[in-house]
This record gives C-alpha cells, structure tokens and sequence, in this order.
C-alpha cells in the first residue's frame, strides 16, 4: 500500500483540481483505482501528461472514461498496477502521491 503525500507548496488550485479528480476517480473506479501520482504543477509534465492513475487492470473504456472526469488542465496517463517504470518515473520527476484507494 502507498502513502498519501499532499504537497503543499504545489499550487492550491492544482491541489484542489486533483483532489476533484481522484474524488470523480473514486466514484467511477471504486476499488480498482489503486494510485494516483500527480506532479507538482500542472505546467509539469511526463509522457505529456501531469497525472498518472494507476488501475489494478485496463478494461476497454477506461481510458476514455478517465479522460472523461478529468478537470481542465488535468492530463491523465492511465497504466496498470504492473507498470512499475510509469510508477516509478512520475514518483522520480517529483510527483507526490496525493491520493489512492485500497
């Protein structure tokens, strides 16, 4: 299980815009949204994205499901549980983990 780390010297509109987003996550996904990795602003980004979301597994629609609840500036990457080099990229370039279920 992965800690929940809040930034707090990330910008409080992009800390409330990804605090939305996990909350939309939550009720879409329920248990199968396992991490959620968002960089410290959301000018930052990595594989074009400022926000990886980590499901225990891809189904069809979940991409365009994602991309659905995502507020505006929020650029999602979805990967599952397995992809530990995506995981480990966004935790490396300065992401925090600021919410997850499980």
């Amino acid at each position: 299980m992965y800690s929940v780390v809040v930034n707090l010297r990330s910008p409080k509109d992009w800390r409330l815009k990804v605090q939305e987003f996990v909350a939309r996550l939550e009720d879409r996904f329920d248990g199968r949204l396992l991490l959620l990795v968002a960089l410290p602003s959301p000018s930052d980004l990595l594989y074009d994205s400022n926000v990886l979301v980590v499901l225990d597994d891809i189904r069809p629609g979940d991409l365009e499901a994602v991309v659905s609840l995502a507020p505006e500036d929020v650029n999602p990457l979805v990967v599952p549980s397995g992809d530990r080099d995506a995981i480990d990229a966004f935790l490396l370039k300065g992401g925090l983990r600021i919410g997850h279920k499980g």
